[in-house]
Formats: C-alpha cells, sequence, structure tokens
C-alpha cells in the first residue's frame, strides 16, 4: 500500500499523510475564501496594545520583585518604628518573627513564578525580531522548521522552570548552535534573539535558585527574643521615679542643729543614745525588700544601688549612689601573739599561741591594719556586743565610731570578727576549714578576721525587664556623701553574716568574702537609704517584648536580591519596547498575533495538523482556538491494532 492510499479492507489511511492532507488540502469554504482573496492582509489590532501588554506586564513584574521586600521592610521600620535597635551587626525589631519570615517567604514564591511570564514577554521581542527579519531578508536571523517548533516546546517548559530547563537550554544551544562538529546536530546556527532568550531562561532559573538560598540563610539567622518596644505614647521620665540621690535639704536641715552628731551624719544621729534606731526598721525593709519606699538592689558588677521597689515594665536609665564592698580574709596573720609578728608560716598553727580552748586569741599584723584584739576585747568584757562584731576603721587600724573616708579613693574601711558554728568539723584539733578563712577553734566553732573596704560612688546603670540591672558608668561619691553613705556600716553585721552562712564550702564557685561582700554592700546601703530622695530616670524606652533579630548583612543582601530581580525585567521590558518600535510600522500590529504563535504550542499543532480557519477576522488573531474550523462528528478517532502493508500498528483513525 502506498503512502496516501487507503486500505481497502480497514479504510485506513496513514496518519502522517492524512493530517498533512487534511491541514493542506482547502474546503469548499476556503476555496470561497481563496477566490476572493483581498489585495492586502487584514489588520489585527494596533501596536498600542502590544506596547500596553509590554510595558504594564513588565512593570508588573518589576514591582513583585520590589513590594514583597517593601512591605518587609515597612512592617518593620515603619509599623514597628521606635522598636529597632542595631547590635553585633544584627537588627533587633518588636516585629513578631513567624511574620517576618512568612512575608520574606513571599519574595521566593514571586521569584519562582517570574520565569514563565518574563519569558512570554521575552517571546515579544523574538517575535519582533523575526518580523524585521523577514521583511529584511536576514535569512541568518530566521528559524528554521525544528527551531520553530523546538522553540515552542521549550517555551512551554519554561512554565516549570527548574535545573531541568537549565539543562535543556544549554543542550539545545549546544545541539543546534555549536561551532563544534562533535555537538552540532544541525547545520543552521540559531538566531540571535533566540539564543538570548535561551540565556535569559538560564538567567531567570540560575537566579531563582540564589534567591532561594539568600532566603533560607536569611531565615535560618532570624532568631526569636526579648527586645524592647516602643515607650507609650504621653510618657515621660517625669512620669517615673526610678532614680535616686541624696536628699540635701535634710542634710541642710541637720546642719544647721546644734547636733554635732545630726549635723556629721546629715541627720542619722540626733545626739541621743537612741538616734539611729529610729530608722532601723525603715533599713531591716529595705534590706528585705519589704520596703514601699526604696529598694536595694546589685548591678552585674556586684555593686549595691538604691531604685523604686515598684519598677515599671520598660527599660530605663537611671543613677542612685551606691556601695562596693571589697572584703578579705586575714584570719591567718591574727592569730598569733608575738608584737605584731605572727609565727604562722602560711601552712599550720600548730606552733601558735591561739589561746584558750574557747576563745582565739586574735593579734594582727600590722600589715591587716585592724585592732582585732581591742575588738575582741569589748566583746569579751560585755562593752561590744557579741560575735559578729565589726567596726569602722582609722586609716592605721584603729577603732572608731564614724567612717575615716580616704580623700582620693572614697573609701572607708571595716573590720570584722566573725564566730561561727557552722564551718566546724566536730574535731577539737585546730585546723582551716579549705579556702574560706575560718579557722576552726575550740568549742566556739570557727572564727574569722575580715577587712573590707566600702566604694562610695554615684553611678549610673541601666535596667530592662529581661535582664535586670546593669553597670553602665560610676564617679566617685563626695566627700560628705561617703561619709553619710558608711555611717552605720558597722550595724547590721549579724545579718550579713546570716545571709552569707555556708558560702565556700563544697563545690561553690563563689568564695566566702565575696559573698559576704556583695551582701556587706545592700546591708550598709540600706541603711543610709533614709537620706535619699527619688529622682527621675535619665531615660526610659519600652518595655521587653518577644521580637525578632535579624542578622544585618543577610538582611541587607535579601533586599538586595529584589533589587537585581526588578532590574532583570526592566532591562527586559526596555529591549523588547525597543524591538517592537524598530519593527517596520505596517508589520507592527502582526507582533503580537507572531508572539502568540511562538509561545502558545497550541499554535504549533494548527500547524502540523490542524485545518485553517476561513474566516478572515480570526485568520490573525492571537488565541489559539481561533484558527481551528469547528470539527465534525465523521472527525472522531478510533484507536485500536490495524494493518496496512507495513504491517501491524496501533494508530489513530476515523471510523
Amino acid at each position: 500500500m502506498q503512502h496516501g492510499m487507503q486500505d481497502v479492507e480497514t479504510g485506513f489511511t496513514p496518519p502522517s499523510l492524512d493530517y498533512h492532507s487534511l491541514a493542506q488540502t482547502p474546503s469548499l469554504d476556503e476555496q470561497k475564501y481563496r477566490s476572493n482573496v483581498p489585495s492586502a492582509p487584514p489588520k489585527p489590532k494596533g501596536i498600542a496594545r502590544t506596547l500596553f501588554i509590554v510595558i504594564v506586564g513588565g512593570l508588573a513584574l518589576a514591582l513583585a520583585q520590589l513590594a514583597i521586600p517593601a512591605v518587609l521592610v515597612a512592617y518593620i521600620f515603619v509599623v514597628h518604628n521606635g522598636s529597632i535597635s542595631l547590635a553585633n551587626r544584627t537588627v533587633y525589631t518588636t516585629a513578631p518573627l513567624g511574620r517576618v519570615t512568612a512575608i520574606a517567604n513571599f519574595l521566593e514564591t514571586v521569584v519562582s513564578h517570574t520565569a514563565a511570564p518574563a519569558m512570554a514577554l521575552f517571546g515579544y521581542l523574538v517575535a519582533a525580531r523575526w518580523l524585521r527579519s523577514s521583511v529584511k531578508k536576514d535569512s541568518k536571523s530566521l528559524m528554521t522548521p525544528v527551531q520553530r517548533v523546538l522553540y515552542a516546546l521549550e517555551m512551554k517548559l519554561l512554565n516549570s522552570a527548574n535545573l531541568n530547563s537549565i539543562f535543556r537550554a544549554y543542550h539545545l544551544r549546544m545541539k543546534l548552535n555549536s561551532s563544534t562538529r562533535r555537538f552540532r546536530k544541525n547545520g543552521v546556527a540559531l538566531p540571535r534573539s533566540v539564543k538570548r532568550t535561551l540565556g535569559l531562561l538560564v538567567w531567570l532559573t540560575f537566579w531563582r535558585y540564589v534567591v532561594a538560598a539568600i532566603n533560607t540563610a536569611f531565615q535560618a539567622t532570624a532568631i526569636a527574643g526579648l527586645v524592647p518596644d516602643r515607650l507609650s505614647p504621653g510618657l515621660t521620665t517625669a512620669d517615673f521615679t526610678v532614680g535616686r540621690a541624696l536628699n540635701q535639704t535634710r542634710c541642710d536641715v541637720a546642719s544647721a542643729s546644734a547636733s554635732r552628731l545630726a549635723a556629721d551624719s546629715c541627720g542619722l544621729e540626733n545626739g541621743s543614745n537612741n538616734g539611729m534606731f529610729l530608722y532601723m526598721p525603715q533599713a531591716e525593709r529595705v534590706l528585705s525588700n519589704s520596703s514601699s519606699v526604696n529598694s536595694v538592689a546589685w548591678l552585674d558588677d556586684n555593686t549595691a544601688i538604691l531604685t523604686d521597689p515598684t519598677l515599671p515594665d520598660m527599660r530605663f536609665t537611671a543613677s542612685s549612689p551606691s556601695i562596693w564592698s571589697d572584703c578579705r580574709t586575714e584570719t591567718a596573720w591574727c592569730l598569733c601573739e608575738g608584737n605584731g609578728n605572727p609565727v604562722y608560716d602560711g601552712v599550720n598553727a600548730q606552733t601558735c599561741d591561739v589561746g584558750p580552748e574557747a576563745w582565739l586569741a586574735l593579734d594582727c599584723a600590722p600589715s591587716v591594719r585592724f585592732n582585732a584584739t581591742a575588738l575582741l576585747n569589748q566583746v569579751e568584757s560585755g562593752t561590744g556586743g557579741s560575735f559578729p562584731a565589726a567596726s569602722l576603721l582609722t586609716a592605721n587600724g584603729s577603732l572608731t565610731f564614724t567612717p575615716e573616708v580616704d580623700p582620693t579613693t572614697r573609701t572607708a574601711s571595716l573590720g570584722i570578727i566573725l564566730a561561727t558554728p557552722t564551718y566546724s568539723d566536730g574535731v577539737d584539733d585546730d585546723n582551716w576549714a579549705g579556702s574560706t578563712g575560718f579557722f576552726r577553734h575550740g568549742h566556739s566553732g570557727s572564727w574569722n578576721v575580715l577587712v573590707c573596704d566600702l566604694w562610695a560612688s554615684t553611678v549610673v546603670y541601666s535596667y530592662s525587664p529581661s535582664t535586670g540591672f546593669s553597670y553602665m558608668s560610676r564617679q566617685p561619691a563626695s566627700l560628705d556623701l561617703a561619709k553619710y553613705l558608711t555611717y552605720h556600716a558597722d550595724v547590721g553585721i549579724q545579718a550579713v553574716a546570716q545571709l552569707a552562712e555556708g558560702a565556700g564550702l563544697g563545690n561553690s564557685s563563689a568564695s566566702y568574702v565575696d559573698v559576704f561582700g556583695r551582701h556587706l554592700s545592700k546591708s550598709v546601703l540600706s541603711m543610709a537609704s533614709v537620706l535619699m530622695t527619688p529622682t527621675a530616670p535619665i531615660s526610659v524606652s519600652g518595655g521587653d517584648v518577644l521580637g525578632t533579630g535579624l542578622n544585618l548583612p543577610l538582611f541587607l543582601t535579601y533586599l538586595a536580591t529584589s533589587v537585581v530581580s526588578a532590574l532583570t525585567i526592566l532591562f527586559m521590558t526596555v529591549f523588547i519596547v525597543a524591538a517592537c518600535l524598530g519593527t517596520p510600522r505596517d508589520l507592527r500590529p502582526f507582533v503580537k498575533p507572531v508572539q502568540a504563535r511562538l509561545t502558545d504550542s497550541t499554535f504549533l499543532a494548527n500547524w502540523l495538523y490542524g485545518k485553517c480557519t476561513t474566516n478572515p477576522k480570526r485568520i490573525y488573531s492571537d488565541e489559539a482556538l481561533d484558527l481551528f474550523e469547528p470539527e465534525q462528528e465523521s472527525e472522531r478517532l478510533a484507536m485500536e491494532p490495524r494493518v496496512d502493508s507495513y504491517g501491524w500498528s496501533l494508530r489513530p483513525a476515523r471510523l
């Protein structure tokens, strides 16, 4: 059976010839149309519509690349304005992490869906160049049938642009355009416009993965945490009284009194035997943080400050008088009598005359600058209270009732003798309780001799509801303020010793002297708290809320990706418009129909197999189905095994 001949038995005609002949054989309507062919081709819609689609489409795609980062920037810097800080190359904002990453994800989604519409727009450039090259008879810029078919199929593939698209584009370019015979499968080089199409495909697909990688890194480094919120409208520093300062009015009144003690102590003493005890209840409440007037707290460097007992739920900076205690144990240099020359050799005290079994004999070396013997005698004689015992010291270590402040360092010294059974081991032999400074002796338990330097200053600190108090700066207190702050430093040692009890034992990381010094700072400042007056903070900002920390370099890189994407689309749009306007004027209206025939595989099917319509208004339509004649019932195809001169085959054929 020859090509194009019908099988008598089956009525089957080979489809390869059947379809082609159907496409080329004119119908009666088509013959009628051909007999009245107009002298000029019908005019489709003008170039204005094409330019409108290109410009609006290009701008829409470019704006889509910029819109998502713009929304993200607006959400962070406008919606959450005033709640942004920069530290360690990180942007901290009150914007929730979930919403930030959700908005950021949209950019990757937009970029991943940009390739197909961008390439469809680029089809206008190819169409315009094809029309112009056709008029100029520039054969090297015209496509062959194979290139035309493959171009249409590649445009269809773009709707799922991925790594496979990059490979396919490279493969096509090598096979159809390579100058190397080993690769070349076609003797005709690709037109420049088609090369640019494949290049644009590679770039858009590659850039999609770059954006995905940057977006992933950007979101992976974003962290959720507490960040400062904006201050409520209308609030100022005058609305808060968290700072503390010396009540100078009180001191002026005390200085005008007849009592020298009142003048020297800013009224802490009034000359009577029970003057200071008028303020002890308030001092004890401050120390235990049960006062409604003042509260004592530690900064992160163990400095004690005074502040308000009710702190606002926001960040602020303020100033306060402060005490920092530097304590050291001197027990080893106070054990033995010897005219200031202890025989303690740093290893043991067996050769020392440590006194009777119940009481420890103390006689400190001159370098200690603490007359512990005098303080011990006061306690033993019943004139100096009980253990633990403490006394303010002069520069040479003598006991004094009023602080002697060093004019250079603004420090006052305090000598302390501690006696407690806590550090005893139940053995009568004299020995040391580790590195605590306690010496176990007799039935009294263990003894420790401390000398503490009290540093008085005015500090500026910051407060955050999440991190607490932090040191910022300090300046030495005035001589008068230092004296007032340490005036009753030797009072309340019993409470300090109880708070430090057990420190330095076992695996504790803090030494006994450090723990004792911290609590001593609080106690000393509590005794002077009655002299303070509330002050406004230096600055105040919003409280801490759950927000987001963004890596600044990656954030800027993320924003830059949208700019690169938008510039790519804008440059492409400019080239397309230039190509459309560079087409001969009478052919410009045909740019859109040609673009449709290039990018839609339905036109390709019509070109290969379909019957052309005879309606002149639809011949140049850019709607694919407009090119098909309405089909008849007789054109339905059946699929079953059939035999012809070539043998058996499974092909479609008309009933």
